[in-house]
């Protein structure tokens, strides 16, 4: 849980420090759009150390990512131009993206059926917390002379806290008995794909891609639109971040629950009719500037959506596939998300010209949600009550 909560903190920084960002680097709406796509190209190291936790383990991977986090969020203080910047961001990325797979991972092994949902949902309760504790840095330091460069610095501290990982973090059991069986010493990246888990894996990381453009898109930009595009304080900014993930992060308890009762399947549908409905009232504007009532509610929806997604997205994707895949999954899951978020910032960089604005560029990407759900609702099963390591592809009858 603490190495989420550092972890939800890294990946906060860039959206909430974006305005600032652009103005250091000099940048419009377009501009900053594509910077932070080029970010997102961390997602091939991350999955190579992810189907490296799947030969060698999952404690020696998530202890070298976190070893190598705290050097490389100074650099990223300290660099001089943009390109540095974007590249040394890469590397935190996927170092940050391995931290999440992993323990993601040894969270649904070490955990009982009865409780898996619920370890997921406290993970992402910890990491949002990391995310809040970058909104109260990085609006605390607006008037200070480098604002984001602090943040990062500030990033390194759990450095302090490495000695007592390495004590006290352990292998898995599930890792440890499918070593002894001799099930990882041999396999590749795209045995995720091979029969009998083919079509199932292909669509749910198709959905993950496609139905993550939009709600990468409405996220992004949350912080830049109230502050940027609608001229508000980064105070106003900031209280509606905070108070809307703040509600949002009852999506995390709430999920667990329903992903107990009615299935991960039907959260997940859940969740994805919600977020294109919030992200519509949150950018949809008719010549006045929206209350912050409205951006309020309608960012909290969205985040309570979100978090319900990542909170089953996680049961079930643990559920699909047996332990020797299981990391690799996570890491080819990432590749997808991060596909997602390259494309949607490329693709609101791109229709920002054509469509009159950065809002209106996101609104349009809304509809790539209804043919995601249609194929994942179609092609990818229920898991709940299924055990770790089931060799079917389908899950028992309920």
């Amino acid at each position: 849980m603490g190495l989420m909560v550092w972890a939800g903190y890294l990946v906060t920084v860039n959206g909430v420090a974006s305005p600032f960002l652009a103005t250091s680097f000099g940048l419009d709406d377009a501009g900053i759009s594509f910077a932070f796509g080029f970010m997102s190209l961390d997602a091939l190291p991350t999955l190579l150390l992810t189907r490296r936790a799947d030969h060698r383990g999952r404690r020696s991977v998530l202890l070298a990512a976190c070893s190598a986090l705290p050097v490389v969020t100074l650099i990223a203080a300290i660099v001089p131009n943009l390109s540095l910047y974007v590249l040394v961001q890469v590397v935190r990325g996927f170092l940050t993206g391995t931290t999440v797979s992993i323990v993601v991972v040894m969270l649904a092994e070490v955990l009982p059926a009865e409780r898996r949902a619920r370890g997921q949902a406290r993970a992402g309760i910890a990491g949002a917390f990391g995310g809040g504790l970058a909104l109260v840095v990085v609006s605390s330091l607006e008037h200070v002379p480098g604002t984001w460069r602090w943040a990062w610095a500030l990033a390194a501290l759990p450095a302090l806290a490495l000695p007592l990982v390495w004590r006290v973090l352990p292998e898995t059991d599930a890792f440890a008995h499918a070593a002894a069986r001799g099930e990882v010493t041999s396999g590749r990246m795209l045995d995720l794909f091979g029969p009998p888990r083919r079509r199932i894996a292909l669509a749910r990381l198709g959905t993950m891609f496609v139905g993550g453009i939009p709600g990468a898109a409405a996220g992004s930009w949350v912080f830049y639109h109230v502050v940027h595009t609608l001229g508000m304080p980064a105070s106003v900014g900031s209280a509606i971040f905070f108070a809307g993930g703040t509600l949002g992060i009852a999506g995390f308890p709430v999920a667990a629950r329903v992903a107990d009762s009615l299935g991960r399947k039907a959260t997940l549908a859940l969740a994805a009719t919600i977020a294109p409905l919030a992200s519509l009232a949150f950018y949809t504007g008719d010549g006045a500037t929206p209350s912050v009532l409205r951006l309020g509610l309608s960012f909290a929806a969205l985040a309570i959506a979100g978090n319900a997604s990542i909170t089953a997205g996680r049961a079930l994707g643990a559920e699909l596939f047996p332990t020797r895949l299981r990391s690799t999954y996570y890491g080819w899951a990432y590749l997808a998300e991060s596909s997602s978020v390259i494309a949607a910032q490329f693709l609101v960089s791109a229709l920002t010209v054509g469509t009159g604005g950065l809002a209106q560029a996101i609104l349009w990407l809304q509809i790539l949600a209804l043919p995601s759900f249609a194929v994942f609702w179609v092609f990818v099963p229920e898991t709940l009550g299924r055990d770790l390591d089931d060799p079917s592809p389908e899950p028992p009858a309920q």
